[in-house]
């Protein structure tokens, strides 16, 4: 399997992928469920997802290892109920940002 290349950057999609579209943390997720006072059963629900999947990933037991089409389902929902992840300069996660 050939790896996509950017050429807009002069990257490979992994990397694109952290630059364009940093992945968000555990802590972020935690705080944006708290923030819209959503239950990990309701977030994996509506995402289509196992609890367990939100549980690992909350706790740390999977930080970084969410399947990209997971990690956007679970955003996708709480993007639609106003939550806005925000990162720094260089990509890493500094909070979340929500609609009262």
């Amino acid at each position: 399997m050939r790896k996509k290349y950017d050429f807009r950057f002069g990257l490979r999609d992994a990397e694109c992928r952290d630059i364009l579209n940093p992945m968000i943390s555990p802590a972020q997720l935690r705080a944006a469920r708290a923030w819209l006072g959503m239950s990990g059963d309701e977030l994996a629900r509506l995402a289509g997802c196992a609890r367990d999947t939100i549980w690992r990933f909350e706790v740390g037991r999977a930080a970084r290892t969410l399947r990209p089409s997971t990690e956007a389902a679970i955003r996708g929902v709480l993007e639609a109920r106003g939550i806005r992840f925000l990162f720094g300069r260089e990509g890493g996660p500094i909070g979340i940002e929500g609609r009262p």
